[in-house]
């Protein structure tokens, strides 16, 4: 029984290990880094005016 409790404790162990470590390498990626840079710029786009498109001029009527 305390062989069978003493497994369950290492076994415990070694799977919150491994979760730390991927949960880990998850935060420092690269795409998560990325992800965060772009979650910012449309924040700071949202909060900023949109400056309107200017027109568009179709070439073909301008030829002619």
């Amino acid at each position: 029984m305390t062989a069978l409790f003493l497994w369950l404790v290492l076994c415990g162990l070694f799977f919150f290990f491994l979760y730390s470590v991927i949960r880990n390498a998850i935060n420092n990626s690269k795409l998560t880094q990325e992800l965060t840079e772009i979650k910012k710029l449309l924040q700071a786009r949202q909060h900023s005016p949109i400056p309107p498109a200017p027109e568009r001029t179709d070439e073909r009527e301008s030829n002619e």
